[in-house]
């Protein structure tokens, strides 16, 4: 008598059903909705910040292989590929001539393209 035939609840359900027959009262039926802590401004902004640090980073170092590709002349002086290089990093460019991270890119560099800069980071 206590089957779940009995029930009032149809049989293609009795997987949803608790032991004393009802449906289990979770906390979204419940009107209890609360999916986890609400980020604070703060904390928002921080993740802006790191993707834009992660985005900055990887920017500096694509200027590696573009080096690498101009030494071995896939990019030559006068193409269409050298004046967008020239534009897009013309900031890194400005850095390394201009701020005391000449020493730091030039030897990064280096790894790249040691024909075109020394060990030193100096260009040759």
């Amino acid at each position: 008598m206590d089957g779940i035939r009995d029930r009032p609840f149809p049989q293609t359900a009795s997987f949803l059903l608790c032991r004393a027959g009802e449906p289990p009262k979770t906390s979204r039926l419940n009107g209890e909705n609360q999916d986890g802590p609400e980020r604070s401004s703060r904390g928002v902004v921080w993740v802006w910040l790191w993707w834009l640090g992660g985005i900055l980073f990887l920017y500096v170092l694509s200027t590696g292989p573009v080096l690498m590709m101009v030494e071995r002349g896939l990019i030559r002086s006068g193409q269409p590929g050298w004046r967008a290089a020239g534009i897009v990093y013309w900031p890194v460019s400005w850095a390394y001539q201009k701020t005391a991270l000449h020493k730091p890119f030039g030897m990064y560099w280096h790894l790249w393209a040691p024909r075109l800069i020394d060990s030193k980071g100096n260009s040759k």
